[in-house]
């Protein structure tokens, strides 16, 4: 995706409600929890963000998650993955990498997928 103005993306670790998985085909990744464990307010945050033009919004928390869904405006909702050997689940570890590029006309784009510990590539 590419975005006009001041690039931007932002990190925090549990997700809103909005991180829900649609389900709809817009959506690539693994939904291996079947819903999120949201902030119980993100107090207008994602809003913010949005309004911002801020590109993606990336969480973790819900670590049998590692989906990435278009929202609103030109902001994405994207989550990490089960990447260390601690907390819960057995899913596969790895993580979301994101790759940000900036070209010589000063435009913005990024792309992102997993790379497992095995090494493997998945992008959808």
């Amino acid at each position: 995706e590419v975005s006009p103005g001041v690039p931007s993306v932002a990190f925090q670790h549990i997700p809103t409600v909005d991180f829900a998985y649609g389900g709809d085909g817009l959506c690539g990744g693994y939904d291996g929890e079947g819903g999120v464990s949201p902030v119980r307010s993100d107090a207008g945050l994602l809003e913010a963000l949005v309004d911002a033009d801020v590109s993606f919004l990336a969480v973790g928390h819900n670590h049998g998650n590692d989906y990435c869904c278009p929202h609103k405006g030109d902001t994405s909702l994207c989550f990490g993955r089960h990447s260390g050997y601690g907390g819960y689940g057995t899913w596969d570890r790895g993580a979301r990498v994101y790759v940000l590029e900036l070209d010589d006309k000063g435009r913005f784009s990024w792309f992102t997928y997993v790379r497992l510990e095995s090494g493997e590539i998945i992008d959808w």
